[in-house]
């Protein structure tokens, strides 16, 4: 349960009186990367921004403020190192821009620090680029890695403090810091103080992006700023389960920070309000972010500066706030259920939070009454599996208006694991009669205590409402009971673990069970072994004299209810470098060539199709292990021979051929076939759809050749660098490709009949032999070779450093293609390479007004006029290096957008209603359709999939998915339905058919496809198809908009049975698609926005409501007050009033308006 804020204040005053002065408060991340911890134990950073606290003067005006921020619940603070206040223009920065320390404002940065540590509250220290020099911060590198060593040696002793190197680093100004220089400005910290949390605030835009923030910028956690318009805190849960999603796809989780949200006085059109900042806030703990941030700053530039500025004249934060934040800092610590980061508490008026069947909104809760609802659910989900293993209490806070008319059963409650067994099982479950509840129309809690023993399974907390009286639900609330045991520490995986030499060993280790939290300590190792607060292993590095050696490692985790030993054992291998490497950029390092390929500063170029250069080796993996690898750029699509070869090798010395002795292409054509040993990579070009662009591997030993086609993973677009590697191990032959720098896949591996052992190995790159000149074998002319490096040892698919280069851009494909755009709503687009070597100048070439791009790729600035409604737009956007330039082009659609949401869907927590189906053409497996808890366009979705695995063109395999809902559009014309979808589809068979299962297809022919349809009869039809999306056409492989707009089909407006239906065609079990945020917009005549009760009149009712929501020109309405804004200024005023008061005709009688 929450802790009030008086009895903080009293927990406050035991902390100073007991607590050493320094430690008190050590920050860390937890084993499972999920949490900050504050001495090992796992909390939720609730936090509020204190930027200018060097400002302050008067040391009381600060304690005071800290004394608040721990009596309202805030453990954490963000505060700059780089800072100028407004109105005094005060520069209070720490350090000066080159990176020195300014001793006034450092000992003022210090002393804040340790009173913070006094109370267990965290620091965030924040730096910043300005690369014009028009404030304070870093100009360049050069300064920027001056600054982050100065701060990490000031203030290595201070353990309560996280460094922000970079705020905003990805906005398009002088604040711009690639990822790159992240990584080299977070690495010179830990050089200084290893164990120091970094991250640079930043928003990831794709999970490749997310990727690069912890492989190539090394943060520690992300810091995502999210939007600061209206609506956006509705947003919040749905965004931090997508970095989330895409962190697990990626196999690891760093904590996600929500470190600087929207502000009061920020925008002149959204002032947040109280309930914006607790919805914000409790979204991202439930959402399992690890820290959120009350963000507040200067009133539109000038007074109250708040945070901004905290000189004497201008009065200490608290003093500054306005109302709406004192609201919010009094409600938050309750509101989220405090700092433990699995209590949390599911606000029910917050559609995102809870999902239901019946009721409404009411005030701050949800309701159901016997005029207006059937029985059914008042909650269910939200479907989390975000919860360890364990015991737990679920609380739900209800009223009932009479407890005293009969003792019915009124609600049950229940928690529900629809994973379980049998299809779905109750946890625990309480049916509640009325005269349970002691008094009517007073709140009372009714708690179930439940045993979660399958953290993958989801959690649902449901409320059936059984349609017998008012009820009203508050919240419902959840935090885990937990029972002192001696810690356990998971077992170490891998058991044996490996580390090279001159690389420092580093292990998280994870705790099993145990409670309280442990102290960790090495009780065997290497020498410079060391363990932290968190149990993170870290602090030896081996040394040349180490490799080839096995260490064991034991670690020990105690608590005061007992302790356990983790014991694991270290082999120490020497690093693996290349026996040879050749950039190609030059013929110095071939053993020879043939045809009329050229060396450029780009590599080496085949300029026909017999080009070629090849290597000559002598005992390079005769002791047979090995591994080669090439970098390669070209083999465009449908280009060169029907054979085009990418890497090549055989056994020059010997061959299973008696009459070719040594084995020499040049000498001899087909000399590389008669080895011993041989194998090669190749792109097959038949113009037959079931070979084209897909790689054929081939390997062979003592004349007993395998080979194999694998389809393609990547679009050869003859632009992206890949990187290819043949490994081998005795027998075992595997192929890989991927991209330079990165792991590798493995696309085919097996076994040969003996054991691979050249003796004098032959490698080529390009064409296979100079006869080819007369055959179907060859190189693609254009492709270009950058790297080739040859290892005596079997790789597998590790990650070998990038080389090659330089290269020329490469944008990837603009998709979706047409694009759509809305009208009063900026338009917004992120292009990504595929490669290009820096810089990168973008440049508009073909826009709209107002367009432009900037030096990530990002297109921004159009905001589409009411006029251009209905057009279509074309972009054209290039990138250039020194080395090429590239040109993508793509068009946008403009819409309409009409004014009011008819119904959303946007499958946060269920089908939300849709009838789910599945269907198939012949005699094979049906299709498969289920909601998903991830994966969506954020967060949930609804995910199809074919079944089987044969991807021919017989028709009767086909198979696939249906979901339908009725959607009622009355009182609503102009109609008009948005979705968004994403496909994932195996290689495409061709839309011709075989079989006699034609007449079940979906459109008559076999592609995979989705179809949108619309009914104005209801869910049985007929069915008018908008959208037909084909494989490889129109079906989207990434997350896209589809709009069909009906405002000029009078039937789909005011229509009790109007419908939708989705359905989906696909061919096998690695097809599949996903549909998420289907919304139907319309426009609400205004008689019936100003009819507040529902009742066919406008009347004194419906003008009570107008009254108390009145809040005159520029003030910002009450909550559910929405519906009398009606020119959307934010206000409640006159002019409201003008449309309101034609309408009132009085009770019973016609509305005077339309």
């Amino acid at each position: 349960m929450a802790i009030d804020r008086y009895a903080r204040s009293l927990l406050l005053c035991l902390v100073l009186t007991l607590a050493p002065p320094a430690g008190a408060a050590t920050l860390g991340i937890s084993a499972d990367g999920r949490f900050f911890t504050i001495d090992s134990v796992p909390v939720f950073l609730n936090g509020i921004s204190y930027y200018g606290a060097e400002s302050i003067t008067t040391g009381s005006l600060r304690t005071q403020d800290l004394d608040d921020m721990v009596a309202d619940g805030f453990n954490w603070m963000r505060v700059w190192g780089y800072w100028k206040c407004p109105g005094s223009d005060e520069d209070v920065s720490v350090l000066t821009h080159d990176g020195y320390v300014r001793s006034t404002y450092m000992d003022r940065l210090k002393t804040l620090i340790v009173e913070c540590n006094a109370r267990g509250i965290i620091v965030d220290v924040s730096l910043n680029r300005d690369a014009a020099g028009t404030w304070v911060g870093a100009r360049n590198q050069t300064e920027h890695l001056n600054a982050v060593r100065t701060l990490a040696s000031e203030l290595k002793t201070y353990r309560n403090v996280y460094i922000d190197i970079s705020n905003e680093r990805d906005v398009g100004d002088g604040r711009y810091v690639s990822l790159s220089e992240c990584g080299q400005l977070i690495d010179a910290i830990k050089a200084i103080d290893p164990a120091r949390l970094c991250t640079a605030s930043s928003t990831p835009t794709s999970k490749s992006d997310c990727s690069e923030y912890k492989t190539v910028a090394h943060m520690d956690f992300i810091t995502p700023h999210l939007c600061r318009d209206a609506g956006c805190a509705a947003q919040t849960v749905g965004r931090v389960q997508q970095f989330i999603g895409w962190m697990s796809e990626l196999g690891w989780r760093i904590p996600v920070h929500l470190q600087e949200p929207f502000r009061r006085g920020y925008s002149t059109t959204y002032d947040p309000v109280a309930e914006d900042f607790l919805r914000d806030c409790s979204g991202g703990k439930i959402a399992d972010a690890a820290g959120w941030c009350l963000h507040n700053g200067s009133n539109f530039g000038g007074r109250p500066y708040r945070s901004f500025n905290m000189a004497d004249t201008e009065g200490r934060l608290y003093a500054q706030l306005d109302s709406v934040e004192l609201q919010v800092t009094n409600q938050i610590d309750d509101h989220i259920d405090g700092a433990e980061v699995f209590a949390r508490r599911y606000q029910v008026e917050y559609d995102e939070q809870l999902a239901r069947q019946i009721g409404r909104r009411d005030g701050e809760g949800r309701s159901a009454n016997v005029a207006q609802d059937a029985a059914g659910y008042l909650t269910y989900g939200p479907y989390t599996t975000s919860y360890p293993a364990g015991t737990y209490e679920a609380s739900w806070r209800m009223l009932v208006d009479n407890n005293s008319a009969d003792n019915e059963a009124v609600v049950r409650i229940d928690v529900y694991d629809p994973d379980g067994s049998g299809g779905g099982q109750v946890l625990a479950e309480q049916t509640i009669q009325r005269q349970e509840f002691t008094a009517a129309n007073t709140y009372q809690t009714f708690t179930l205590t439940f045993v979660h023993g399958a953290p993958s399974h989801r959690l649902e907390f449901r409320t059936y409402w059984h349609d017998r009286t008012y009820l009203k639900l508050d919240y419902v609330q959840v935090h885990q009971k937990l029972e002192p045991a001696a810690p356990i520490i998971c077992e170490v995986n891998p058991d044996p673990d490996t580390v090279m030499v001159g690389n420092e060993y580093i292990r998280q280790l994870a705790l099993c069970g145990g409670y309280p939290a442990p102290t960790w300590s090495v009780e065997s190792g290497p020498s410079g072994l060391q363990v932290d607060s968190n149990g993170r292993v870290y602090g030896w590095t081996p040394t040349s004299s180490d490799g080839g050696q096995t260490v064991t490692v034991t670690i020990r985790a105690t608590n005061t209810q007992g302790y356990d030993d983790e014991t694991w054992q270290v082999n120490v291998q020497t690093a693996v470098v290349p026996v040879f490497e050749d950039q190609l950029q030059d013929s110095s390092q071939i053993s020879g060539q043939y045809g009329g390929g050229s060396f450029t500063s780009s590599g080496y170029t085949l300029n026909n199709r017999t080009d070629f250069v090849y290597y000559n080796f002598s005992g390079v993996g005769s002791d047979g292990t090995g591994s080669m690898e090439c970098d390669v750029r070209g083999l465009y699509p449908n280009a060169g021979a029907t054979k085009n070869h990418i890497i090549t090798a055989c056994d020059r010395a010997g061959c299973c051929d008696a009459g070719v002795n040594p084995c020499d292409p040049i000498t001899n054509g087909w000399a590389i076939y008669g080895s011993n040993y041989w194998c090669y990579i190749r792109k097959v070009f038949y113009n037959d759809p079931t070979y084209d662009n897909k790689m054929k591997m081939v390997g062979s030993s003592m004349c007993a050749a395998q080979e194999t086609f694998t389809a393609a993973t990547y679009s050869w677009d003859g632009l992206t660098t890949y990187r290819f590697r043949i490994t081998w191990t005795g027998n075992h032959m595997r192929y890989y490709r991927g991209l330079p720098g990165q792991a590798l896949e493995l696309t085919k591996e097996y076994y040969l009949a003996s054991d691979w052992l050249p003796a004098q190995l032959h490698v080529q790159l390009g064409g296979t032999s100079i006869a080819q000149i007369a055959g179907e074998i060859g190189g693609a002319p254009g492709t270009c070779y950058s790297l080739f490096r040859v290892y005596e040892d079997d790789l597998g698919g590790a990650a070998t450093s990038g080389g090659g280069g330089p290269y020329p851009p490469d944008i990837a494909v603009a998709s979706p293609n047409p694009d759509a755009a809305f009208v009063g709503t900026e338009y917004v687009k992120q292009l990504a390479l595929t490669q290009g070597t820096p810089p990168i100048n973008w440049t508009v070439l073909q826009p709209p007004t107002g367009v432009q791009v900037d030096n990530t790729g990002r297109v921004s600035g159009w905001i589409p006029s009411a006029a251009e409604a209905g057009n279509s737009v074309t972009f054209e956007i290039q990138a250039a290096n020194e080395y090429g330039s590239d040109t993508e082009s793509w068009q946008v659609q403009v819409f309409a957008v009409p004014e009011d949401a008819v119904a959303e869907f946007p499958f946060n927590s269920g089908v939300e209603g849709w009838t789910l189906e599945t269907w198939k053409a012949g005699q094979y497996q049906l299709g498969w359709i289920s909601w998903d808890s991830s994966g969506g366009n954020p967060g949930g979705n609804m995910r199809s999939t074919g079944s089987g695995e044969t991807n021919t063109n017989d028709s009767c395999t086909r198979e696939g998915s249906r979901m339908t809902r009725l959607v009622p559009t009355s009182g609503y014309s102009g109609i008009q339905v948005r979705y968004d979808v994403v496909a994932s589809l195996n290689a495409p068979p061709t839309s011709d058919c075989t079989a006699n299962c034609q007449g079940e297809l979906l459109g008559g022919s076999c592609e995979d496809k989705l179809v949108v349809s619309y009914s104005t009869a209801g869910t049985n039809g007929p069915w008018t198809i908008v959208h037909t999306l084909i494989e490889g056409v129109s079906l989207p492989t990434t997350w896209s908009t589809k709009v069909f707009d009906l405002s000029s089909l009078a039937e789909a407006g005011n229509n009790p049975d109007f419908a939708l239906r989705f359905e989906w065609q696909f061919n096998t079990a690695a097809d599949s698609g996903r549909i998420d945020n289907i919304r139907v917009l319309g426009t609400m005549p205004t008689w019936a926005k100003a009819d507040v009760d529902d009742d066919d009149d406008v009347d004194q009712e419906d003008f009570g409501h107008f009254q108390q929501c009145l809040s005159g020109n520029a003030s910002a309405h009450g909550p559910d007050c929405e519906d009398m804004d009606f020119d959307g200024d934010g206000d409640v005023d006159k002019e409201d009033f003008g449309v309101f008061l034609p309408c009132l005709g009085g009770a019973e009688q016609p509305p005077g308006c339309e």
